[in-house]
């Protein structure tokens, strides 16, 4: 008696069976239905929203191998494999249970009844580890398929190529219906490398070299991947080549056949090592409402948060990308090489060090019609954008809000110098409440017109001469951005006040998306407002005033006073009766106004400048102190910001700060601490070129120094370190006596004055071995030979002068030295001091 099952299907809570019966009826098979190979089981949902009608195998690792029904469950990865998937099936893990190894599953599913990989039963997700394999799930040339509910780690033997999930079509054609999501994918130890086949959270490749292949209908939703090494999502494609390209990926092949139908949304990445989220041979993409908190964190290379590569009409839409770890490229969003039509809008970056976004073609490649709109960020560091050497056409960067609180410098724009270009910026809001952020120009075709600029160094002309026109220079009135958000859902701070002169002060822009960052709708022929918001004015009568600090770096030493600046900005109808302005330091510190009062019948959109004299105690410990500034109606505080003042080491003088061996006598010549040699300069040919001597005055250019006593082969230089050096005089010239080792460096001092008020002034020393003054120098001192440890090394030398006009009617109460990059082997640049003097 013998019979051939065909298959076992599910509908609507029935049972049929599928088969031909060879010689008995069903009633005389005289096997349980278990025994067929395969489990039966009633209908259920494929996570997808789908109905299956298909198979159901249990997984349960760890226990006896059993044919996969919920009494007796696979016990390994091996038997889940064997498994020939059809459509409707259903391969589910046990709760509670871990399985190692790789799920390489077999056979796929069909449009309306996809396979379902997920799990079964109660507790903590099923964990599948990978144990250092080179993907812990890998679907290879399968399609409909949903994968959920997992837990994904492969942290064994570090290091080496690994991904969590890879998807991969080889030579396949169109592969159709793929869901990722509610997976949990950690601890994925991979190498720092990036391609085809790793290393990643979730990878996604097309491979082969016979048949074209690509995606349609791949969704990646609401995963969390965390503690990544190195790429958090990552496309590739074999199938890549087209002249937008150009030669920025060589090892792909033709036609160019992108994915469609891809949609990655809803997905929490955080700790990645590399990349973020990139699509690479994709059109019509889509990467919405993703949080990607930590990326480029733990690569050698160059990574972005968000970014596109040779990919068509991407839209980056409503993501909260932060915690980009450092400048090598390190921004939330890129469009690459080969990338057209890239939307960036109504996302929220903040806290990146590298910046917002990077427009990046280079060896033949172009990045044409990307769109930045409606989007928000906060404290993007090192430069909002950065342009590659390459082809930018037709790129439009409009309605942002861009803030930045951080006292680090940062560039507006660093541009590559990008060899054609079309690049305009419209409307933009920029604050930026630190040092002013310089702007490069390398050529032409960029445009900038109607922006909001605080902060923001010159820009390059218009094509017409122009510079900005429409803009504002003037507080653009946001609500609050004070207020630390918590997310992207707590930006209300970044709204306009009633009275702000950003609103309705922007000019039309074309197919503008129609709605704001916030959902208001955005007029198509009515003027626009400055920024990201496009709603009316807002009244905060709780707090009808903003008060900033402008723009210093607070530096002072204890016991000397410095003058702090900052300026109101008023926002109410009602006068300013009764409203005054205060500064708070910690206890001991002396505070004495210069400009604090208000005037009532100041009126909205007012700003009134405030300032104070500010004397750290005597005994202030070197660090950073909190100053907080107040306006206040009576007892009741209207706004309040505060800013850091550091206090650091005043030397009573410059020999007070000697820190190098720069002088040695001919008899005791070594080692002095000038270069990797250990030279030095001889104290006998100073003295025979120039008079110079311990304790002796010595004419310079226009003041006369009193050469600091010193006995030779001891501390008798200073190299720069930004140190105080007290001086107490008044005089029109500031005079130093300098050199540079390894080179001629060039830094920024500055001159204190005793009523608190200050001037920056640029410093270079020339390189004393190459005897070549630089800028502002003139030779103070040439000698025919230096000290070297073995004696004298007969080559000449030469000491410079550098000199600083001063305000003759002030007093300097000290001069803050050049801060120079850290000495960090003996080839560092370094900027020696040996005299100074303020005259004239």
């Amino acid at each position: 008696m013998s019979f051939t099952v065909l298959r076992s299907t599910f509908h609507r809570g029935s049972v049929i069976l599928s088969a031909i019966f060879l010689g008995a009826p069903l009633a005389l098979l005289g096997a349980p239905l278990a025994l067929l190979g395969a489990p039966l089981a009633m209908a259920g949902q494929d996570g997808a929203g789908g109905t299956t009608a298909g198979a159901k195998y249990y997984v349960s690792c760890g226990e006896v191998d059993g044919n996969g029904s919920a009494d007796t469950p696979f016990g390994s990865l091996d038997q889940a494999n064997g498994a020939q998937l059809a459509p409707g099936d259903q391969l589910l893990f046990r709760r509670g249970s871990t399985c190692t190894g790789t799920l390489k599953p077999h056979g796929s599913g069909s449009q309306g009844a996809p396979v379902v990989i997920g799990a079964y039963g109660k507790g903590r997700l099923p964990v599948l580890d990978g144990a250092g394999s080179h993907d812990t799930v890998l679907l290879e040339n399968i399609e409909h398929v949903t994968v959920q509910d997992l837990e994904i780690i492969n942290a064994a033997n570090p290091g080496t190529e690994r991904n969590g999930v890879r998807l991969v079509l080889n030579d396949f054609g169109q592969g159709n219906g793929y869901l990722l999501q509610n997976l949990s994918i950690h601890d994925v130890r991979g190498g720092d490398s990036k391609g085809l086949t790793g290393s990643s959270g979730i990878q996604v490749t097309v491979t082969g070299g016979t048949k074209a292949s690509w995606y349609n209908d791949l969704r990646i939703s609401n995963n969390q991947i965390y503690d990544v090494d190195r790429e958090g999502i990552y496309f590739k494609s074999t199938w890549n080549k087209r002249p937008e390209v150009g030669g920025q990926d060589y090892t792909g092949l033709g036609p160019w056949t992108p994915s469609t139908g891809v949609v990655v949304s809803g997905n929490r990445l955080s700790s990645i090592a590399g990349d973020g989220i990139k699509l690479d041979t994709t059109t019509g993409a889509v990467v919405r409402d993703n949080t990607l908190a930590g990326f480029q964190l733990r690569s050698a290379a160059a990574n972005a948060g968000i970014w596109t590569f040779n990919a068509d009409d991407t839209i980056v839409s409503g993501n909260d990308v932060s915690g980009g770890g450092n400048s090598r490229d390190g921004m939330s969003f890129d469009a690459d090489g080969g990338a057209q039509r890239t939307v960036f809008e109504y996302n929220y970056s903040h806290d990146n060090a590298g910046g917002l976004l990077l427009l990046c073609p280079y060896s033949g490649a172009f990045t044409h019609g990307t769109v930045m709109r409606y989007n928000i960020s906060h404290n993007d560091a090192a430069r909002l954008f950065q342009l590659c050497p390459g082809d930018i056409q037709h790129t439009e960067i409009y309605n942002n809000t861009i803030v930045n609180d951080a006292a680090t410098p940062l560039k507006f724009l660093q541009d590559d110098n990008s060899t054609r270009r079309q690049i305009s910026w419209r409307n933009n809001v920029v604050v930026n409440r630190g040092t002013a952020m310089s702007v490069d120009n390398h050529g032409p075709s960029l445009s900038f017109d109607h922006n909001s600029l605080i902060g923001v160094g010159q820009l390059p002309a218009n094509a017409d001469g122009s510079t900005n026109p429409g803009g504002l220079a003037s507080d653009p009135g946001l609500l609050d951005s004070d207020h630390a958000p918590s997310g992207i859902g707590d930006l209300d701070g970044f709204r306009l006040r009633t009275g702000s002169p950003a609103l309705g002060s922007g000019a039309v822009v074309a197919n503008n998306g129609g709605r704001d960052f916030f959902g208001n709708p955005v007029s198509r022929d009515g003027a626009p407002n400055v920024g990201a918001y496009q709603g009316p004015g807002i009244k905060d009568n709780a707090r009808p005033a903003t008060v900033e600090f402008t723009g210093q770096t607070l530096n002072a030493p204890s016991g000397t006073a410095v003058r702090v600046n900052a300026e109101m900005r008023w926002w109410s109808n009602s006068n300013a009766a009764g409203v005054r302005a205060e500064l708070a330091a910690p206890q001991g510190w002396t505070v004495t106004a210069l400009e604090d009062q208000i005037p009532a019948n100041t009126r909205l959109g007012d700003t009134v400048p405030l300032s104070w004299l500010v004397t750290p105690a005597v005994d202030a410990a070197p660090a950073a102190y909190q100053l907080t500034a107040r306006v206040l109606r009576g007892s009741s505080a209207k706004d309040e910001t505060t800013t850091n003042l550091t206090v650091s080491p005043l030397f009573s003088d410059l020999a007070g700060a000697f820190n190098r061996v720069a002088i040695t006598d001919d008899a005791k010549p070594g080692p002095g601490q000038l270069a990797a040699s250990n030279s030095s300069l001889s104290a006998q040919a100073l003295q025979a070129a120039k008079g110079i001597a311990p304790g002796a005055q010595v004419k310079g250019s226009a003041v006369t120094y009193t050469w600091p006593n010193f006995a030779p082969g001891t501390a008798n230089a200073v190299r720069t370190e930004g140190q105080n050096i007290a001086v107490h005089a008044s005089g029109a010239h500031l005079g130093f006596v300098l050199f540079g080792i390894n080179g001629s460096p060039v830094g920024a001092g500055k001159v204190a004055y005793t009523d608190g008020s200050s001037q920056d002034f640029p410093l270079a020393a020339g390189d004393f071995y190459y005897n070549k003054a630089a800028a502002g120098n003139t030779a103070f001192a040439t000698m025919g030979y230096r000290n070297i440890p073995a004696g004298q090394d007969r080559r000449t030398v030469t000491i410079f002068e550098s000199g600083v006009t001063l305000d003759p009617a002030k007093t300097v109460a000290y001069v803050t030295l050049p801060q120079l990059p850290a000495q960090t082997d003996a080839k560092s640049p370094g900027m020696f001091i040996l005299a100074m003097a303020v005259g004239g």
